[in-house]
């Protein structure tokens, strides 16, 4: 007759092979508990002092099931180190454990070119809920950015975030043509305070500037002048256009473009509370050689 301690790590590990989440109540069901409190209970006694570790170290409760997890080497996220990193910038729930979050410790061109689509077509959204106003972001393209999304940006978040998130798309109308826009909505309060907190991401779009990151680093600024330019270029006229409602954010774009020896134009768009950043036709053909801007 097995243990309950054996019963319940057997029941872990057999979650995690399913890749179901390794909660108390999933515990509770495999070994045939009455229910989760006899789990719970067991797991916050037999850990007590790893769980009184963490909560001195990090001044944050965590949850019975991840101290299990690390024991039995079945947690790959970076939440850990995240806090070691970022102190108490880092917010976790406990969704976030379960999930496996990792939030990048360094920026290389690969996060940049996210944190350039992040903040070309990223916002932040609240909810009422129950419990209080929860916040989660979203991105959103245009029609033309289905494969974008799909192929590249689902990659990136799994990437560095390691979350699978499927693409949505939001409907409506103009004119009578019907338009399906696609949109990620990334509900992890460990990544929203990444963005927000170390990046700079505000709650509302308008105070947007550039990001917190290294953009002197040639390689930085590459990679994130290629998240925004994929994600949110339009053509005017054989030239790239780029629109927002920050003037900070696209000054700061235009001030990137000009070490590439690309001259722009900002411009605030008629009847409207939104700026436009135009390129020259030589700086856009230089982006195409630069191997930065590829027409859809």
């Amino acid at each position: 007759m097995l243990s309950l301690e054996e019963r319940i790590k057997k029941a872990a590990l057999k979650l995690y092979r399913d890749g179901l989440i390794v909660s108390t109540t999933n515990i509770a069901e495999l070994i045939g508990a009455p229910n989760h409190g006899i789990v719970s209970y067991f797991l916050r006694k037999r850990y007590s002092a790893e769980i009184e570790n963490v909560k001195n170290r990090f001044k944050l409760s965590i949850p019975s099931t991840q101290i299990l997890r690390e024991g039995l080497k079945i947690y790959s996220g970076n939440l850990y180190e995240a806090l070691d990193t970022y102190g108490s910038s880092i917010k976790v729930s406990t969704m976030d454990w379960h999930k496996n979050v990792r939030i990048p410790i360094s920026i290389n061109a690969s996060v940049a070119e996210l944190t350039g689509i992040y903040w070309a077509t990223g916002f932040i959204r609240e909810n009422q809920k129950k419990e209080g106003s929860i916040k989660s972001f979203v991105i959103q393209g245009r029609c033309s950015d289905k494969k974008l999304f799909k192929n590249i940006v689902r990659q990136l978040i799994k990437r560095h975030h390691n979350l699978e998130i499927d693409v949505k798309y939001s409907y409506h109308t103009i004119d009578g043509v019907e338009y399906d826009n696609p949109r990620i909505l990334i509900n992890s309060l460990s990544a929203l305070a990444w963005l927000t907190n170390v990046l700079g991401f505000p709650d509302d779009k308008t105070n947007l500037d550039l990001p917190k990151i290294n953009l002197d680093d040639i390689t930085i600024m590459k990679g994130f002048l290629k998240g925004v330019i994929e994600s949110s270029y339009s053509i005017t006229s054989s030239k790239l256009a780029f629109s927002n409602r920050s003037l900070n954010y696209l000054a700061g774009l235009k001030t990137l473009f000009e070490n590439f020896n690309i001259h722009s134009s900002l411009i605030q768009r008629s009847n409207s509370s939104s700026y436009r950043l135009d390129l020259s036709v030589e700086g856009t053909n230089r982006l195409k050689i630069m191997g930065l801007f590829s027409p859809r």
